[in-house]
């Protein structure tokens, strides 16, 4: 019993210098309101793609997420000249999927579904709320006690995580 109790104790890190990188973060939440993700999904002109995720290809066209933003709607029927279509805005976006021209993506804790049937009209189409878990940091497994929902502003959602020291 004695061998237990030294080897538990030896686990106290609470006299160290610093603390498990596991029980804080080193990113910020950027919140939105939920009343303004519920009307965030929009079509918006091409732009360049800064922090690109997952590319997702269906038919001619690929799909480009752009990291916690939405994604790039590009037509690679010409693969030696790509054109760059749309930006869709899909805060707190890191995935995407379609199916019969209908795309389903994360919007935050929501799943959206919006159609690019006609590519000059995209649209969103439907929205199924708090589908998905908040959003963690990317360098731990838990959203700190600090930006828990009770911790900060109501009806807020975490659309993606900074580094402390990046401008918002």
């Amino acid at each position: 019993m004695l061998t237990a109790g030294f080897v538990f104790s030896a686990c106290d890190r609470s006299n160290d210098e610093e603390p498990y990188s596991y029980y804080g973060t080193q990113y910020v939440p950027v919140l939105m309101k939920y009343d303004e993700l519920v009307n965030s999904v929009k079509p918006m002109p091409p732009r360049l793609l800064k922090n690109p995720g997952k590319i997702y290809l269906y038919g001619t066209y690929m799909l480009i997420v752009e990291k916690y933003k939405g994604f790039h709607l590009i037509d690679n029927s010409n693969p030696a000249a790509p054109q760059n279509i749309s930006f869709v805005s899909v805060p707190g976006c890191v995935d995407v999927a379609v199916k019969d021209n209908i795309v389903f993506a994360d919007n935050a804790v929501d799943l959206v579904t919006i159609s690019i049937a006609d590519k000059s009209q995209i649209f969103q189409t439907g929205r199924v709320a708090g589908v998905f878990p908040e959003m963690l940091p990317p360098d731990s497994r838990f959203i700190p006690y600090l930006f828990t929902k009770e911790n900060r502003p109501a009806r807020t959602v975490i659309v993606e995580w900074r580094v402390k020291d990046e401008t918002i």
